[in-house]
């Protein structure tokens, strides 16, 4: 896989130079760190949101490297005064010793800047765990954000117990928790996370950006990967990997294309099991059968997003799941199997879809089919807008990152924080 164009050069591996670069930080409101693995788009798209919307603070965002594992092509916007520590693509890549490195490199980024709290992504890396230890003993508060999923938390036996060693540590060094969602508040409770130290920070759009597709939009994305007007669609949005179980999907629409002439699968991504879905399909179905390819223009996703009728997730294990809400948002219904991290928060069983268990194919072909039938698609895609505006009442990270600020001390409240 290829991105649709070339990837930016990173900033200087110099720190001191590129803090010399960043927009002038006002002397009379505090700083905000965040500091993320590295850039996606729907995280561009939240730092972008906390610059422009989180207005009593200064906001800095480090990424700990330049490039997402993912092949996208990501320009980092300088409204997110953005820094970066190394130029790689993963975190572990140069072992421990380079991972503890990078983890040292942050906190002197931390000592420059005196943040008032830090917002870190992940603590599965030593490096990261160094920047919580760190923080800890510089006392500045740390918001730890993580998609834990209680669905897979499976662990038994001497596994079991370091991990409990473990996660409690971190919490133990956490002032706040920002879960993506009720499976990882759940996931954190287990291990002696406390309901009123957190607050859902999912991965996810811009909502107000997803209301800015248009038509011409939509026929503009169907025209380029020459999907025909005038038929209900199926989407699927992520990797072609075996944990995503795309081949559940093609199966199940394989089990009912004859039963709905009118509907055609769009799917949206690459990887090694392409080639094998592509070759699968029986010559009556293969033609209503679109394989895009890696997309990496998110407006552009958006868009085939908005020409479907269903989107369906159905993964083996998903942590969170940041397309579901991207699906929701653009109005499709929704199909996730019962380990998407996102489903409970996002799919309302026959009000705007319904879960299926995981990796059970007869499950999903009868789901879909349900999913499917005369009029079900209308009235699923019109409970979306339901589910999505309760979701957006519990689940706004602008709001919720603001609570936790106030909650760890770091800014007081210009209003009453329920």
């Amino acid at each position: 896989m290829t991105p649709d164009a070339t990837t930016p050069a990173p900033p200087s591996d110099d720190l001191a130079a590129q803090l010399t670069e960043l927009s002038p930080l006002d002397p009379d409101k505090p700083t905000f760190l965040v500091a993320a693995s590295s850039p996606s788009p729907y995280r561009l798209s939240q730092h972008l949101r906390y610059a422009r919307e989180l207005t009593e603070v200064n906001l800095v965002s480090l990424f700990i490297d330049h490039q997402n594992w993912q092949p996208w092509s990501t320009d980092l916007p300088p409204e997110i005064r953005p820094l970066v520590v190394s130029r790689g693509t993963g975190q572990n890549q140069g072992g421990p010793l380079a991972n503890l490195a990078k983890g040292t490199r942050v906190l002197e980024v931390v000592d420059r800047l005196a943040p008032v709290a830090v917002l870190l992504t992940g603590y599965n890396s030593l490096g990261k765990l160094r920047i919580l230890d760190g923080l800890r003993t510089r006392r500045i508060p740390c918001m730890l954000f993580a998609d834990s999923n209680i669905v897979a938390d499976n662990a038994t036996g001497p596994k079991l117990a370091l991990k409990k060693l473990l996660v409690r540590w971190v919490i133990n060094r956490t002032g706040a928790l920002l879960p993506c969602g009720t499976q990882g508040r759940r996931f954190f409770e287990r291990y002696g996370g406390r309901a009123d130290n957190m607050f859902f920070v999912p991965h996810g759009p811009n909502f107000d950006e997803l209301a800015t597709i248009t038509d011409a939009d939509v026929s503009a994305a169907l025209a380029k990967h020459t999907i025909p007007e005038g038929r209900q669609r199926v989407i699927y949005c992520a990797r072609m990997v075996e944990v995503k179980r795309p081949d559940l999907l093609v199966d199940a629409f394989i089990a009912i294309a004859d039963e709905r002439p009118d509907l055609d699968l769009v799917m949206v991504g690459d990887g090694p099991l392409r080639e094998g879905l592509e070759h699968r399909l029986p010559a009556p179905i293969s033609p209503r059968v679109h394989f895009t390819g890696f997309v990496n223009d998110a407006r552009e996703i958006y868009a085939l997003y908005r020409a479907a009728d269903l989107f369906v997730l159905p993964s083996k294990w998903e942590p969170w799941g940041a397309v579901v809400p991207e699906a929701v948002g653009c109005g499709c219904a929704i199909i996730a199997s019962d380990a998407v991290g996102a489903a409970p928060d996002l799919v309302e069983d026959d009000v705007n879809g319904y879960q299926f268990r995981s990796q059970d194919l007869r499950d999903l072909t009868d789901t879909l089919r349900k999913a499917t039938e005369p009029d079900a698609l209308t009235r699923l895609r019109a409970g979306t807008k339901t589910v999505l505006e309760r979701y957006r009442t519990t689940h706004d990270s602008v709001i919720n990152i603001r609570r936790a600020l106030h909650h760890v001390g770091a800014i007081t409240p210009s209003e009453p924080t329920p």
